[in-house]
């Protein structure tokens, strides 16, 4: 297994490691087109699949009920180990390049809430870069995996709109355009060390479930889905209604700001209906 990364190549390793892996034929990126579609001054880009058909309609076609692809998870895929608790592994059907999972070693359920080991492993990799980190807590926040799976993905999401699309609508100040709860850092603690970093974001992940009102069940379980958004500047987490709009699947990244569609219908009837009010049905109102 490779072993603990060094501090400032994490980003190196996983070029290369995704280099191999696409001479290999292990890592199938989900070749797209990317369009921008504009609703109240915000521009949102849409990626949409020119070979989606590569991808299993499940992850789990083909291969057993219990299959895990995360125990173990495939050599050519894997980056190294991030903690004694997480490995750092290639997201074999990217969309966004450098797309980087932090799954546990051992079995934990996406519907459990997030621990502050969680919370450390996933500093330690957003310090390497600048990055947004996002979770989808269970099939209707847009997992697609039973095993627990933290997300990085590198900014700018996209080159021809704002690094973070919709950071201006996540400001609490501005007061978003659906249910949330909200941290930004003030500017003087943003350069904090990844683990006081790491204690920080559990305790608002914590506080943020209490104010929701959200028991773990005697499993540690959360009934509740959601999404979290993580950057360096502050924390973002978005309770779900449902997991998608009239066939569209939203995940974390939707409320980023950045869609990802099967066909060109689709990106018709997302404008139609404006990213931002397909938000709203996906989640609950402010």
């Amino acid at each position: 297994m490779p072993p603990l990364f060094e501090p400032g190549t994490l980003r190196t390793r996983i070029r290369n490691t995704g280099a191999r892996a696409l001479r290999s034929g292990a890592l199938l990126p989900i070749e797209t087109r990317e369009t921008i579609l504009t609703e109240n001054g915000i521009d949102f880009p849409v990626r949409v699949a020119r070979n989606l058909a590569r991808k299993p309609k499940k992850a789990t076609d083909g291969k057993p009920v219990d299959f895990d692809p995360f125990l173990p998870p495939e050599p050519d895929l894997l980056v190294g180990e991030v903690s004694a608790t997480h490995l750092a592994v290639l997201n074999k059907f990217h969309v966004v390049p450098d797309h980087l999972l932090i799954v546990t070693r051992a079995f934990e359920s996406q519907t459990s809430r997030l621990t502050l080991e969680d919370f450390q492993a996933w500093c330690r990799c957003l310090r390497e870069f600048d990055s947004l980190g996002f979770y989808n807590s269970g099939p209707e926040a847009g997992a697609s995996q039973r095993h627990k799976h933290l997300q990085l993905v590198p900014l700018p999401l996209s080159r021809k709109t704002a690094p973070l699309p919709l950071a201006p609508l996540l400001d609490p100040g501005v007061g978003p355009p659906f249910h949330c709860f909200t941290l930004r850092f003030p500017q003087e603690d943003r350069r904090l060390p990844s683990s006081t970093r790491a204690m920080l974001f559990h305790q608002v992940y914590e506080l943020a479930l209490e104010k929701l009102g959200w028991r773990p069940g005697p499993d540690g379980q959360l009934a509740e889905p959601h999404n979290l958004l993580l950057t360096r500047d502050g924390l973002v987490v978005i309770p779900r209604r449902c997991e998608s709009f009239e066939g569209i699947s939203i995940n974390g990244l939707g409320f980023a700001g950045s869609f990802f569609v099967k066909d060109e219908a689709q990106v018709e009837h997302l404008r139609a209906a404006g990213p931002i009010q397909v938000l709203r049905h996906v989640s609950f109102p402010p």
